[in-house]
């Protein structure tokens, strides 16, 4: 009997026929080729209508991850174990269901639907004759997106065609010439016909961020009154909430407006325009016939269904009341549902390289969401997750985790409190720890902005615990990092463009800068070194939690947003190879926190670190050598085993704590060398550096907070940090002699009983800092059964890829890539001033 991979479960209360579900598998080294055709098995037979298309892979090109995708029918509260196995070979003919013209492409659905999507000009489509088509609405004028690109792929199953994935790419451009990017994914399923639609609508031009400031206001945002789907057929009927009947508009002209989030905190200063003011219309939701009120409430989920000749669809959009303002309205010829902005509502301001990202349905019936629940042993089994702590300990720090979702002040209680609602807002984490030092203010808005990867922490904790609250809340939070915390522009300097945005600076509120760090509204010297401006820096850069995301999901806007901060870090870190960027990192040499250009050595801090971890992860992605051979030059740069410690001044803990960042990193590229057989001088020398270290810290190490009066603000925050030494040392003690493995854990053992009565008396164990950090250390076991040390030889070849670049080699190389047109262009990205002589870059 095949051992299980993972559950479908129907929630609901009623049953469900072809509902669809999409999850990624991990699979072990070696157990399957990219060319097997997989079956989803569970105890009632095979799930006919499914594909597992292989995702990543292994180095020896063996399936790493599967997105296994499907329809199963289930009975209110069912629940379905599924495995993996092969199938057998098919002697069936697969004939491709789309034809491709010039101007079309056209969709054969297995029972008898036809989908057409225009790919000429117009982005639009059809199901079954009734026309669909996304359209913006900015001041009077009503705009068609034109098509730039287009592309789609069939994924097959052993038995026949399951999907089928269109890809296209667009720009609008509005009536004062301003030039947005439009992308649409739309999924369509043979067996049923139905369409699911991602968009994501981009501004892609550069913010002006004077003095390092980024308030709303800024001369590149796009105003916009509406993006909606437009379907060229009347609503039949609106459920307006699950908990009442349909309404039926009977031809009447209707329109649901979702204004605000509908909570107690409706209009808190989160919801503040560039004008600094809150101007949500009113609360929650209105719902009007011929422009008479009919019924208001808080939250709406808008499902409609439209009638046109060929049948009935319904038409539903995630996260409607979450995502305000939204809209849903129509008359006997047309039905229009908002993606970004509302019909009538105020103006949406999309800023300069922010976008959204919406998911919708249209579908034959109701859209109903199976439940996903991957088995904890088959993930461990796998080993594709090699840092994954298997199984729920009743231990102190996981009861402190725990409370993220069932305590007092749970994640989902902070959304609440704050209002961390609307299209921008949404999925955000909020930073209830800034509000320390004025604990008085009603509503302190800060947010988090992915500081220390919660989204890798929550999916970590769905993966161990199966309780769906925490990918709810990675989902929703992956889907806000990806859209707003990221800078989706090429435009700017290259040191930000591509970027992670900072979380709200340190004690201070977010005002009119969202979620860009400064506002010129902002108090300056807030505490020491306050910057008060700047953009997106190297000391933040979290990757993890995107790239498991994609995994588990398949979503493109997380591989897409993963990949932008992997560019951006490389190039904050390593130059973008032009003229004008080396005179800069020649200037800057002794700035702390970047790259020595004159000695070829990295800072020995998290921003380090953190580059480290995003290379591994595009590695993880996409399998390049190149990444793998620059973690260990990076390495090589950094650290040494054969240094003089007392020369980085580790006990200066305000200026060097995050060296264990980079330990951290260290010991996951290890592991990478090891499950790659790597035994090479990359290997040994990340060893023996590692060795160095911990040897170090086991005998100078101990809690941060056994000395307060060396810290500027003596908080549990420190304590929270202290779980990364146990990390380092559960991993690094067997790389050492027995005498020194034994100390280094016992070292551990003295400092994780520390951790834990400190974290368990404190208070500030709830808010969310201490929280996610928890969330991203907690699994220290994890990094011993992680080790798996191969014997160090006494020579090894010369690998050249660990060599320092001499400042002359520098200087040779920068000449050998000169461009004048990209020297042009990059001067003028990183000075504006320029541009009236240089032209816009």
């Amino acid at each position: 009997m095949l051992s299980p991979a993972f559950s479908l479960n129907n929630t609901g209360s009623t049953p469900v026929t072809h509902a669809f579900f999409k999850t990624g598998l991990p699979c072990r080294k070696g157990q399957w080729r990219a060319t097997d055709q997989i079956q989803l098995q569970t105890a009632s037979g095979n799930i006919s209508s499914s594909v597992c298309t292989p995702h990543v892979l292994w180095d020896d090109g063996s399936v790493r991850w599967f997105l296994a995708e499907g329809l199963c029918s289930l009975d209110a509260g069912q629940t379905e174990t599924v495995s993996l196995q092969l199938s057998p070979a098919a002697n069936k003919h697969l004939i491709n269901p789309v034809k491709d013209s010039d101007s079309t492409l056209t969709i054969h659905c297995h029972n008898g639907n036809i989908i057409t999507v225009s790919t000429d000009n117009e982005l639009q489509f059809a199901i079954d004759g009734c026309q669909y088509g996304l359209r913006l609405k900015s001041g009077s004028n009503v705009v068609t997106p034109s098509i730039t690109s287009q592309h789609y792929t069939v994924k097959y199953s052993a038995a026949s065609a399951f999907s089928v994935d269109i890809a296209l790419e667009a720009t609008i451009t509005t009536a004062q010439d301003n030039v947005l990017h439009l992308f649409l994914n739309i999924t369509v399923l043979l067996d049923n016909g139905d369409c699911h639609l991602q968009t994501t609508l981009r501004n892609p031009v550069a913010a002006t961020h004077p003095a390092g400031q980024w308030d709303l206001g800024d001369p590149n945002s796009v105003y916009i009154d509406e993006c909606y789907l437009e379907a060229c057929a009347p609503t039949k009927s609106l459920s307006i909430s699950a908990r009442e009947d349909s309404v039926k508009p009977e031809g009447k002209s209707y329109h649901l407006h979702q204004a605000s989030s509908g909570h107690a905190n409706w209009n808190s200063p989160v919801h503040v325009d560039n004008s600094g003011e809150v101007n949500l219309p009113f609360k929650g939701y209105r719902f009007t016939l011929n422009n008479e009120l009919q019924k208001e409430g808080s939250q709406a989920s808008a499902v409609v269904e439209i009638q046109s000749q060929s049948g009935t669809r319904y038409v539903e959009v995630d996260g409607f009341w979450q995502n305000f303002p939204s809209s849903v309205n129509g008359d006997n010829t047309l039905t229009r549902v908002s993606l970004l902005g509302a019909d009538a509502g105020p103006t949406t301001e999309l800023q300069p390289g922010e976008q959204k990202t919406r998911c919708l349905h249209i579908t034959g019936s109701p859209f109903r969401k199976l439940q996903v629940v991957l088995s904890p042993d088959y993930i461990a089994s796998t080993k594709c997750l090699p840092f994954f702590r298997t199984g729920i300990p009743s231990d102190a720090i996981q009861q402190l985790i725990q409370k993220g979702i069932t305590g007092d002040n749970h994640f989902f209680a902070k959304r609440e409190a704050i209002d961390e609602f609307g299209w921008r807002h949404f999925g955000e984490l909020y930073a209830d720890h800034e509000k320390a030092l004025t604990p008085d203010i009603t509503h302190f808005v800060s947010h988090y902005n992915n500081q220390y990867d919660p989204i890798n922490g929550c999916l970590n904790q769905w993966l161990n615990t199966s309780d769906e609250r925490w990918f709810t809340l990675a989902d929703d939070l992956a889907g806000h990092v990806a859209d707003i915390d990221v800078y989706h522009t090429c435009d700017d300097k290259p040191e930000y463009s591509g970027g992670l945005f900072w979380h709200t600076d340190h004690y201070v509120q977010a005002y009119t800068a969202t979620h860009r760090t400064y506002s010129k509204r902002q108090p300056t010297d807030v505490y020491d070194d306050h910057a008060g401006g700047g953009g997106p820096g190297g000391q933040h850069c979290y990757t993890n939690g995107l790239l498991l995301h994609y995994l588990l999901t398949g979503d493109p806007v997380s591989k897409d947003a993963l990949l932008s901060i992997c560019q951006w870090i490389e190039t904050y870190y390593d130059g973008d190879d032009t003229g004008v960027g080396f005179l800069l990192s020649l200037k800057n040499s002794n700035t702390p926190g970047v790259k020595n250009i004159r000695t070829g050595q990295y800072p020995l801090d998290r921003g380090t670190g953190n580059y480290l971890q995003a290379m591994m992860d595009r590695y993880t992605l996409l399998g390049r050598a190149e990444d793998i051979n620059k973690c260990a030059h990076i390495i090589y740069n950094t650290v040494s085993p054969e240094e003089d410690l007392a020369g980085r001044n580790l006990e200066n803990v305000e200026l060097t704590w995050f060296y264990t960042v980079f330990l951290q990193a260290v010991c996951r590229f290890i592991q990478t060398k090891e499950s790659l057989g790597q035994n090479d001088a990359a290997y040994a020398y990340a060893v023996r550096s590692l060795v160095h270290y911990a040897t170090w810290m086991t005998k100078n190490e101990y809690a941060y907070l056994d000395k307060p009066d060396i810290l500027e603000f003596p908080n549990q925050t420190w304590t929270g940090q202290d779980l990364r030494k146990l990390c380092v040392l559960h991993f690094a003690k067997h790389y050492m002699n027995n005498d020194d493995a034994t100390a280094a854990k016992r070292k551990a053992d003295e400092l994780l009983s520390v951790i834990e009565s400190r974290l368990a008396d404190s208070d500030e164990s709830e808010t969310t800092r201490l929280l996610c950090l928890m969330m991203q250390n907690a699994n220290f076991d994890a990094y011993s059964d992680a080790a798996n040390p191969m014997p160090l030889k006494t020579s090894y070849s010369t690998q050249h890829s660990l060599n320092t670049t001499s400042l002359p080699k520098a200087v040779f190389n920068a000449l050998g890539a000169f461009s004048l047109k990209r020297e042009r262009r990059q001067a003028a990205k990183r000075f504006p001033s320029l541009q009236k002589w240089l032209g816009k870059p």
